[in-house]
């Protein structure tokens, strides 16, 4: 054979392409994206894929009815951003360009809106603004009373740095993470007084649910979660300030919320021992309660409180206690009374102003802390000789005023008291009154020659 015949052997006759009729029945979203549409009703697969509402309308936009929307994909911030295979999303509706442009408000619009007028808390659009609010708070925990710190933080802070990590594993602790700093946001931030108390509503909403619901199935390995729970919720009442009716220790609309929390750590505590809940997550077994710490000196040394010449009132007061007026038996007052009275041996020592002893006593909320149901249940029947009891460790609280949820409590308490007395135990309301309003007033003359040694300084 020849070159030529050769040649045409190989290559062989040139096939035509059949041709075909092209389909103009697809939606319109597939035709503004240029993609084939399977044409499926009422929805085409790829509209389905993509969540956008199917079209096929006569009506509906052609491809050239409108401009290509370019700016929609612009990366305004942030390093470029490498291109994925596949044509660009258009401007597919009109629904897709409403939300576009609400998102594409300034920062300055944004933060405005999401600071500024927020809705209650839980009924916000977005998720996403919770959590951004819950981040704020748990920073304002972590680092609120470093912001003034004129040295290194606290080397001993275990509710600073512990409860935030034990929340991550029992997520009601947050909650009232969050409620203690809602609360105090709402004393820095007066203006936005009523946000704040809303916020920390829902959280404490929360956080008492959850910690109420491992409560009723208590084990051994939860109870220093369930501890620091119910030391939050005890904080949390006092945060929220003073309130009308309620006097801290009683109150006219039924017992105090708190004291029935306070009493739940003390038998968490009895139950497990403070050595168990010391040892946190890491319990392994039976650990050795840690001996009482011994106080060489007294509180108000370290506190920095004026010394107080307590002894003598309290002797006759004792004396007035034991024979009540009414003849009813004075055990349970003087069971009270004379817990109340080693707080303030601790807190302003004996007759020559020392204190070496038991430095539990120093922390004034012991007192509560170990009070009897009987004389709780007096209190709240507004016992005349109980109520005075109460006035007197109003005193104790006036002194630690330092921390930011106890302020106004020791003058709340006092008035609280001397709506429910008579004249013939009001004479007892007096050394009380007369200790806070002294306090006061060396606390604030103190204050004030701190901040002209600040200024010529």
């Amino acid at each position: 054979m020849d070159g030529s015949s050769s040649e045409q052997t190989k290559v062989g006759p040139r096939r035509l392409r059949r041709s075909h009729q092209k389909s103009r029945a697809g939606c319109a979203n597939c035709k503004k994206r240029r993609i084939k549409c399977d044409e499926g009703k009422p929805e085409c697969k790829n509209c389905s894929a993509f969540g956008v509402k199917c079209n096929y309308g006569d009506k509906a936009e052609g491809l050239r009815d409108k401009p290509f929307e370019r700016s929609m994909f612009s990366n305004s911030y942030g390093p470029p951003v490498k291109r994925k295979r596949g044509r660009p999303r258009t401007n597919w509706s009109d629904e897709d360009q409403s939300s576009t442009s609400a998102s594409q408000l300034s920062p300055a619009s944004t933060e405005s809106s999401s600071l500024g007028t927020l809705p209650p808390p839980y009924q916000r659009t977005s998720r996403s603004m919770e959590n951004l609010e819950e981040l704020r708070l748990l920073h304002h925990f972590t680092t609120r009373e470093y912001n003034h710190a004129a040295s290194n933080p606290p080397v001993h802070d275990p509710l600073r740095m512990r409860a935030p990590m034990l929340g991550f594993t029992y997520p009601f602790i947050l909650h009232f993470i969050y409620e203690f700093s809602a609360l105090d946001l709402a004393r820095l931030e007066p203006e936005r007084r009523s946000y704040y108390y809303s916020l920390a509503e829902n959280h404490s909403e929360i956080g008492l649910k959850g910690v109420t619901q491992l409560l009723a199935h208590f084990d051994v390995k939860d109870c220093h979660a369930i501890y620091t729970g119910a030391v939050f919720a005890c904080m949390n009442a006092f945060a929220r300030g003073p309130m009308p009716g309620e006097y801290l220790l009683f109150s006219e609309q039924g017992p105090p919320q708190w004291l029935p929390l306070l009493r739940g750590l003390r038998s968490i505590i009895d139950s497990v021992g403070i050595g168990t809940i010391a040892a946190g997550p890491l319990y392994t077994g039976v650990v050795e309660p840690p001996a009482p710490p011994i106080a060489a000196e007294p509180a108000a040394e370290m506190f920095q409180c004026p010394r107080l010449d307590w002894i003598n009132h309290f002797e006759r007061l004792r004396e007035f206690i034991a024979a009540p007026l009414d003849g009813s038996d004075p055990a349970t007052d003087l069971d009270a009374f004379d817990k109340l009275r080693l707080c303030y041996m601790a807190t302003y020592g004996g007759l020559d102003g020392s204190y070496h002893g038991n430095g539990d006593h120093q922390n004034a909320f012991v007192w509560p802390y170990q009070l009897d149901e009987d004389f709780t249940t007096r209190l709240q029947e507004r016992k005349p000789t109980s109520l005075i009891i109460a006035a007197h460790f109003a005193v104790l609280l006036k002194n630690l005023e330092f921390i930011w949820f106890l302020e106004g409590w020791a003058e709340h308490v006092i008035a609280g008291v001397g709506k429910f007395v008579g004249e013939s135990h009001r004479v007892w309301l007096q050394w009380p009154i007369e200790r806070v309003a002294f306090i006061q007033r060396e606390k604030t003359q103190h204050a004030s020659t701190v901040e002209s040694i600040r200024r010529t300084g």
